[in-house]
């Protein structure tokens, strides 16, 4: 009796592997493994400020690159690792996406070279550039 709970169908087993195989194509194409660069950040960015986009890519990835700067001193607080407690930048904490976005915007025109390197990076270092922490 307990035998025929532990059968499953060829068929099943085969849409498991389809999905399986689906997911892992899914996040291992190349757009997903690759870091996005600053220029097209930029660019995403100056769109969004045009059109108002809070549901924009930009203003996804700039509230998350805010948010991963607050988590990150928060765990580092929390787990007392004193020798690196320090945040990337001292945003204010009522800091929208849109403002941090034209920080990020304006900081990138005025430094070219960092359009074609990681976004995230550009982004701290506008971000330290316009709100270091003293």
């Amino acid at each position: 009796m307990l035998q025929g709970c532990w059968r499953v169908s060829a068929s099943r087993l085969d849409d498991r592997a389809a999905l399986r195989s689906e997911h892992q194509q899914r996040w291992a194409s190349p757009a997903l493994a690759q870091s996005i660069d600053g220029g097209t950040v930029r660019k995403q960015c100056e769109q969004a400020l045009k059109t108002g986009g809070a549901g924009s890519e930009c203003a996804g990835y700039v509230r998350g690159l805010l948010d991963a700067n607050e988590l990150w001193y928060a765990a580092m607080l929390k787990e007392k690792h004193l020798e690196v407690l320090t945040k990337f930048y001292c945003a204010p904490d009522n800091l929208q996406a849109k403002d941090a976005a034209k920080v990020f915007v304006e900081w990138i025109k005025k430094h070219s070279e960092y359009e074609s390197q990681s976004a995230a990076n550009a982004f701290v270092l506008a971000m330290r550039d316009k709100y270091s922490c003293k």
